[in-house]
């Protein structure tokens, strides 16, 4: 993804400067000074903008102070985020699985939060992605799907598998090498057996 000064962002932002240091070793997000013109009037913003496959299900819950907002393109693909000026943070995504009690608890009262309409459906198996910033404010993704009938009772009943993953220990797996190469060492005692017979039968 190759963003110059002066481009026009997902059609709203146009591109001022990349800020020093702004390039993240993991996420690859590249900070941006920029004019928000969607107000019809010029605004300053800070912008992140992340390398991302567009997610046509994918929806979000903000709850970080100064957080103005997310969006995802198709092109270029990415996710953003547009923050007031001297209120920008990093966002990193977070591991559940290495939650506090405490934070369990609250990831648990956010996935209540979810707005999933009527005619809205939620998978199982679609577990949210929760970003948390350096001060501690959480954003959540999270994915559903238009025009499949889903009952309330249904979607609460994957909202409770949800919070009910956020005990649960990741996944690990034990490498089938190590466990092969252990039950191969051979025993110390029949080492010493071939050269005995050797002499008896030189004798």
């Amino acid at each position: 993804m190759t963003l110059t000064a002066g481009d026009f962002f997902a059609g709203t932002y146009q591109l001022r400067e990349p800020l020093p240091g702004s390039e993240k070793k993991d996420s690859e997000v590249v900070r941006w000074r920029a004019d928000d013109y969607s107000a019809n009037r010029q605004e300053e913003v800070v912008l992140d903008v992340m390398p991302q496959d567009y997610d046509e299900a994918l929806n979000w819950l903000i709850e970080v102070p100064g957080l103005r907002k997310v969006g995802q393109t198709a092109s270029p693909a990415a996710r953003f985020f547009a923050w007031e000026p001297g209120k920008a943070q990093s966002l990193s995504r977070f591991d559940y699985h290495r939650a506090s009690q405490a934070e369990r608890q609250y990831l648990a009262e956010l996935i209540e939060q979810l707005h999933i309409a009527a005619h809205e459906t939620i998978d199982a198996d679609d577990m949210p992605e929760f970003w948390r910033t350096s001060q501690n404010d959480w954003l959540v993704f999270y994915r559903k799907h238009h025009g499949q009938a889903t009952s309330h009772k249904e979607k609460q009943a994957i909202r409770k598998l949800w919070i009910e993953n956020l005990s649960r220990p990741a996944a690990t797996i034990e490498p089938i090498e190590v466990a092969e190469e252990s039950e191969q060492i051979p025993e110390p005692e029949e080492s010493p057996r071939w050269p005995l017979l050797l002499i008896g039968a030189s004798i």
